[in-house]
């Protein structure tokens, strides 16, 4: 059974080419992220300094997908 994704809040520290984004969680960690479908439909744009909610994967804690844009 899956487990659910873990959702934590951070903030844009670079825009990468093809729709990443390196993002600076809470806790002094750092994650590669890309936008999820949602907002990339509604082409909601993602700016570096912007806080967002990033969901982690599951396999590999170091990726994630933003989620939320907390503006």
């Amino acid at each position: 059974m899956p487990q659910p994704p873990i959702s934590v809040d951070g903030r844009v520290i670079e825009a990468l080419p093809d729709g990443m984004f390196r993002v600076e969680l809470q806790n002094p960690q750092k994650v590669l992220a890309h936008v999820a479908d949602r907002l990339a439909t509604h082409f909601q744009r993602v700016l570096p300094g912007e806080r967002v909610t990033v969901e982690l994967a599951e396999t590999d804690r170091s990726r994630g997908r933003i989620r939320k844009i907390q503006r």
